[in-house]
């Protein structure tokens, strides 16, 4: 039997830039994709991908630690550790501090001997940004993303009603003639305030205070919409370095899909073992930066981490 494990937190991921977490080569007239659940087409983030970025940070930490170590060597070690023991000495050196660096990665992500402490969920799409008339963008989400919301954090039910086509519950800032709101090129009736939903969700209170101006929330239908044809689409080249031009022999020319800037992840937090403070400062703290996903040199993939409650 598994072990059972219990969410420590959500976490929320704000893109402040836009993100490529890429699914590989593409299929249809993108070459180069987003990841997306297979039975919904929604964006999605995979655990590994978030893994494996946070990985990355803990290393770098770590090697601050180990002075005369590569980033490579540093992997390596945790790779081939053994499960970490009960520390017996708390005055050490600066060998054995490398060597407790080696250990508490160990203890979060695991080696091939041993299981990591951390495990972390997919993170699922909560607010997708698109384009409004009024208000600049908006937070756009729909009933069945947030009641798996709250199914998944254990907060109930969180909208009830059902919306039709062409209709919206929309915030004030997002209005225009009153009772009006325009998405991108999507005309809607405004039906009520997105007020109570947004407390229902127990977001965290500085994310909250984020988005809570413009949120609307639209038909199952319109958002899936949304996410499948509003993602931003990048044209790039590939400069030939020596003419300065479009490198001629491979064609040069692809396209690539990125999450707009400004939508919301969220994914569970789960630790099967306890973790003190000296080593949960090798993962993120609430309000940290962290780069995910490709084009990290160009500045995409900058998310924001909320913290939040289960």
């Amino acid at each position: 039997m598994g072990d059972k494990v219990t969410p420590k937190k959500v976490v929320f991921f704000h893109a402040i830039t836009p993100v490529h977490m890429g699914a590989g080569q593409g299929l249809d007239h993108i070459d180069l994709p987003i990841q997306r659940e297979q039975h919904t087409k929604f964006p999605i983030f995979y655990a590994s991908g978030i893994k494996g970025a946070l990985r990355q940070l803990a290393l770098e930490i770590a090697k601050e630690k180990c002075k005369g170590y590569s980033l490579t060597e540093i992997n390596n070690l945790v790779e081939n550790s053994e499960c970490p023991k009960e520390e017996q000495n708390s005055e050490r050196n600066e060998k054995q501090d490398c060597e407790k660096a080696i250990e508490t990665l160990v203890k979060i992500f695991g080696s091939q001997d041993c299981k990591g402490s951390l495990t972390i969920s997919d993170a699922k799409i909560l607010f997708f940004s698109v384009k409004s008339l009024k208000g600049v963008f908006a937070y756009v989400t729909c009933p069945y993303v947030l009641n798996r919301y709250g199914e998944d954090t254990g907060k109930g039910k969180i909208f009830d009603s059902e919306i039709a086509e062409g209709k919206i519950f929309a915030s004030e800032t997002l209005k225009v003639e009153g009772s009006k709101a325009v998405l991108e090129e999507f005309e809607f009736e405004n039906i009520g305030e997105p007020k109570e939903v947004i407390e229902k969700l127990n977001l965290p209170e500085d994310l909250k205070n984020k988005i809570s101006q413009r949120v609307a929330i639209v038909s199952d239908d319109i958002f899936s919409y949304f996410v499948e044809n509003l993602t931003e689409v990048v044209n790039r080249i590939k400069i030939d370095p020596e003419t300065g031009t479009v490198d001629k022999k491979t064609g040069g020319l692809w396209t690539e899909e990125y999450l707009p800037a400004e939508s919301v992840l969220y994914s569970l937090w789960f630790e099967n073992e306890d973790l003190n403070s000296a080593e949960e400062n090798y993962l993120p703290s609430d309000g940290s930066l962290l780069i995910l996903g490709g084009d990290q040199t160009v500045g995409k993939g900058i998310v924001k981490l909320y913290e939040g409650e289960v």
